[in-house]
This record gives structure tokens, sequence and C-alpha cells, in this order.
């Protein structure tokens, strides 16, 4: 072999190792797109792409930036895809609850969801409302004053409407909320609420007006967001509804709330009233799902003839709440005054109620309480219910045709049973359509 033989050959195998270091990026790249599988075939097409250098070059850019703009298409997807709803929980609206779980109170939480857009500096006015009707037939127990010792029941079978409107403002530094409920029994309409908060300092906020006493949770909750449709026996005899005062509220920390306050003799609807009482709360969120309330109110109970009675109450609730379980339980100790013993006694009494979600419109629920309205005094001849103590269970199911709007239809079937004295029981079904504007 002569010298230019020489030459010519390593020319040719310089050429052949150029080409296949310019082509082994390709293999590399055609060998991951193609995966398990296609490796092979991958493979065979890198390997017979003999272009000259530049043009491999322009080849393999362009295959780069091939694979970038299908992997930023690629990532771009999957976000969308993330951010979309696979399931029905991922949409639905748990009523009355933020979005870290139980909250202190359930009705104004649920206003402040309706306003959780940012407030103009010009302030936004809203009107809602909700129209209820109720249908009830049970059986109630009636003394026979002509077979004394004897019982009779009576059926209350009829409709209960129920029309509330439901007016507020909010701006930056100052909210109303209100609430007129019309009285189809007497034609007219009655102001329930009429409630104005001031933002202050430091996590500090001012309320004032005529509102529900700051007690326990489940007097608390707006009608469309109870459990059942009617409330527990303690509930109904130590609750102290609504009246006119003030109170403070402060974030003592992260997961703690602390209120203080004063309200009038909620059973008298006079601006200013001899007979007040004195309010706390405070309330500990435990987890995400779960929170822990202390209350407690004491003060003086109007009656008639210019008389007034000592009455204070004591109470603990807890509340739970997921995507498939709320459960809410309450404890209250009462003294002096209560509408049920309508004397000075001490009473005693509990509830614990779930809602258990099937799926994105129905819920199953069950319900039980018992209360003692006078701790210290039982009859024992005839069931005497300002005296004896009552256990209830309620069953039932909420069904939602909109849980956003809060529409549905809640069917429940009670028993109520004395605990003390004679065992005469007393049962019903209830059936309420709610629809909230």
């Amino acid at each position: 072999m002569d010298l230019g033989e020489g030459i010519y050959i390593r020319k040719i195998v310089g050429l052949l190792m150029l080409a296949a270091l310019c082509a082994a990026p390709a293999y590399a790249e055609a060998e991951t797109a193609a995966g398990p599988g296609g490796t092979a075939a991958a493979a065979a097409d890198a390997g017979m792409a003999q272009a000259p250098p530049s043009e491999a070059n322009e080849a393999q850019e362009a295959w780069t930036g091939a694979s970038g703009a299908a992997e930023q298409t690629g990532a771009a997807e999957a976000e969308a895809s993330a951010e979309e709803p696979k399931t029905w929980d991922d949409v639905r609206v748990v009523d009355g609850y933020d979005t870290d779980g139980p909250v202190e109170l359930l009705e104004e939480t649920k206003e402040a969801e309706e306003n959780a857009a940012p407030p103009k500096k010009d302030g936004v006015f809203k009107i809602n409302g909700l129209f209820e009707l109720t249908y009830l037939n049970t059986l109630k127990l009636k003394y026979d004053k002509l077979n004394p010792g004897s019982y009779h029941k009576e059926n209350t079978d009829r409709l209960k409407p129920n029309l509330e409107i439901d007016p507020s403002y909010k701006c930056d530094d100052f909210s109303f909320n209100g609430k007129i409920q019309y009285n189809f029994d007497r034609g007219s309409f009655k102001v329930l609420d009429c409630k104005f908060t001031v933002p202050m300092d430091g996590g500090l906020q001012f309320a004032g007006g005529r509102m529900k006493t700051p007690f326990g949770i489940e007097k608390l909750q707006a009608s469309y967001n109870t459990l059942t449709i009617n409330g527990s026996e303690l509930s109904d005899a130590l609750y102290l509804g609504r009246g006119w005062g003030f109170n403070f509220e402060a974030k003592t920390s992260e997961n703690s709330k602390l209120l203080l306050g004063i309200i009038n003799d909620p059973r008298k609807h006079a601006f200013l009233s001899n007979d007040y009482y004195l309010n706390a709360r405070c309330a500990f969120k435990l987890d995400k799902h779960s929170q822990l309330g202390f209350s407690a109110v004491y003060g003086r109970h109007g009656l008639d003839g210019g008389h007034s009675m000592p009455a204070g109450r004591f109470g603990i609730d807890y509340q739970h709440a997921d995507d498939h379980l709320r459960l809410d339980a309450e404890v209250i100790y009462g003294s002096g005054f209560n509408s049920k013993s309508g004397r000075d006694s001490e009473a005693l009494g509990g509830y614990v109620g779930c809602a258990y979600t099937l799926n994105k419109n129905l819920d199953a629920i069950l319900f039980c309480d018992w209360f003692d309205p006078d701790l210290r005094e039982c009859e024992k001849v005839f069931y005497d219910a300002s005296r004896n103590g009552k256990a209830r269970l309620a069953v039932g199911a909420n069904y939602y045709f909109d849980r956003d709007t809060v529409r549905r239809l809640m069917v429940n079937y009670e028993w109520k049973l004395p605990t003390e004295g004679p065992c005469h029981s007393e049962q019903g079904l209830y059936v309420k359509y709610t629809h909230r504007f």
C-alpha cells in the first residue's frame, strides 16, 4: 500500500468515526423516546442517520426542541388535569364549614363564605333568604284529666311554612347582617337579627345589635345547616335565643378564639332591659377537621310582675367534619331558670348527632339526645315534662338537590321516651324542604 492509499483510508475511517459520534446522541434520544418494546427499531433508525456533521447537529437541535416542547405540553396537560375534579368529593360544598374544618359560628361562617370575594371600597350589598315548608305528623302524649293516671295520643298533622329575608352589607371596615322573618299565622314581618361588625387592630373585632346568644353550637346554626328538623330537648330548654347586646371576639392564637360580651334578656324584645346576661365562649381547633369549644352565660331571667330569677349555663361542645362525616356533640349544665322547668332548678343534658355522606346528594342522619330539666325532682305517678328526664332518637336522610345553594329535602322519624317516671313513648314523622336563594 502506497502513501496515497494510506492517507485515503485514514480519511474514510475518520469520516466513519465522525459519523458514529454524530449519530450517538440521536441513538440515545431515539432509545429514550421509543421506550420498552421500541428500542431496537429506534436504534436502527438512529444508526442509519449517515448525515454530514452540520446536518446532524441541526437534526439533533430540532429533535431536542421538539422533545422539550412535548415535555412542556405534557406537563401543562398534567397540571390542567390535576386541577380538574376527579370525583364529586373535589367539588362538594360542606355547608357551614370553611376550608380548615369545623368553624366557630356556622351561621356567620356561611355569611362569610357568601362574601368571600374581596370587598370593594364602596361596599357590597346583598339580599339572600330562604323558604321552608315543614310537614309534621306526630303523636303527642296528653294526660287524661278525666281518667287520672292514663294518657292518650293526639295526632298533630299540619304544614308549617317559613320565609326569611337576609340583607347584608360588607365593606373594608364594616359589615351588617340582618334577618327578617314573615309570620304566616299573623301575616306580618318580624326582625330576628340586626347585627353589625367592626374589625379592629390585632385580630380583634366588635359586634353589636340584635343577634343570637353566642352559646354552644346547635342553636347558632342556621336552619339550612342543622342535622335534623327539630333541635334537641336541652337546646330548646337551655338556649337563651336572641337579644340586644355586644361582644368582643379575638383570635388568641392561630388555632383558638375567645369571645366576651353582654346581652339583655333574650326573651324580652325591648331594646333596653333590666336583666342582662354575661357570656363567654372559647374554641380550640384540635386539628384540621375537629374543634373543641367551651361556653358560659350567667345573668337573671325576667319574670312577670317585675321579678327575676338567676340563670346560668355551662357547656362543652365538639365538632368534626371531613369529606364523608360530620359529627356534632354537646353537654350542657344549667342552674336557675330554664324554659322546661319554669323554676329555679338544676338541669343537665347532652346530644350526639352525625351525618354520613353516602353520595354527592344523600346524607344518612342519626341523632340522639337526653335532657333532665330538674335533677332534684321526679314525678313517678304521671309523666311531667317540667320534672322528668326524656330521651329522643331521630333517624333520617337529607337529600340535596343542590348543596351549594342549599336546596334539600329532610325526612326524620323520631322516638321520644321518658327516662324517669311512667314510660309512655311519643313518635312522629317530620318532612321539610328548604330552598335558599
